[in-house]
């Protein structure tokens, strides 16, 4: 069909071509609640209609529905399209993390959605993710917990991270009704954090220029602990958001914490401070 929508077939040369025809004419959308939601357009014809539409990127997800009834073809691939399993992913054995390498944290808060939390070090050059926690529907004292075993499991003390860096959520005062932030809560178990730089275009594209590209002889200064699923997982699954293809298109957990972009958010932060000097002033909150 697509050849013959094209030009590109020799077959049917008789053919009188109507289409392809949208679902949707017009189609506009928002992001609203963890979903993604019609709010302008005409639908096609009678037995599509807006609500049957609206159903079809419930089920399906946003990219599936526009690719499929919006016939919007290009839309489709990986943002991440250098990704290699074999370059990225640092296998064990692992090496030893130099004493005197800079270790620090990132953090992404959610309870419904995942709360992930991301250790990071340099080592020549290279930025490497090599722990990770992703859970949800948990309180911070679970977390906390959670976040001490991966501490001890890669034996660095608390202490000795230079930061860690959280999404805006984490400085919410409206959070709590002590008055007290998400920070300000992991703050007394001993995880100081500051605002991380959460520009998503700029974030993104600094992963994409560490993962290179080795094809041409670019090489790689960002890879990821195979003990870090969860963040391989969510890099790989990143595709192009459609209104704006330098971002990423948004999508979240099942309510089981199954799947989701909070570990990938939770990474674009955690690069971003690679890029702080380490003798740069942090203000905590």
């Amino acid at each position: 069909f697509a050849r013959l929508a094209d030009g590109r077939a020799d077959f049917l040369s008789d053919r009188i071509l109507s289409g392809p025809h949208p679902a949707i004419r017009g189609l506009d959308y928002e992001y609203r609640d963890g979903r993604y939601v019609i709010t302008a357009g005409a639908p096609t014809w009678e037995g599509q209609d807006i609500p049957t539409c609206q159903g079809f990127i419930r089920t399906w997800g946003l990219l599936a529905f526009l690719v499929e009834c919006q016939h919007d073809v290009a839309r489709a691939g990986r943002y991440y399209e250098t990704w290699n399993d074999d370059v990225h992913i640092v296998k064990a054995p692992y090496p030893v993390i130099p004493p005197d390498a800079t270790v620090w944290g990132a953090f992404d808060w959610g309870f419904k959605h995942n709360t992930s939390f991301g250790v990071y070090t340099s080592i020549d050059g290279d930025d490497i993710k090599i722990g990770e926690h992703v859970q949800n529907k948990r309180s911070i004292r679970d977390h906390v917990a959670a976040m001490d075993d991966l501490m001890a499991q890669l034996g660095i003390p608390k202490s000795r991270l230079r930061e860690i860096v959280a999404g805006t959520d984490a400085f919410d005062k409206t959070k709590d009704s002590s008055g007290k932030n998400i920070a300000d809560q992991y703050g007394e178990y001993g995880y100081k954090m500051t605002p991380a730089n959460t520009d998503r275009v700029i974030g993104w594209t600094r992963i994409r220029e560490g993962l290179g590209n080795p094809a041409v002889g670019h090489r790689p200064t960002i890879y990821v602990f195979d003990t870090c699923p969860r963040t391989i997982a969510s890099l790989k699954s990143l595709t192009h958001d459609p209104k704006l293809q330098e971002d990423v298109l948004k999508f979240d957990a099942d309510d089981d914490g199954n799947g989701g972009d909070d570990p990938a958010d939770e990474t674009r932060y955690g690069m971003m401070a690679a890029l702080r000097p380490s003798g740069a002033d942090l203000v905590s909150f």
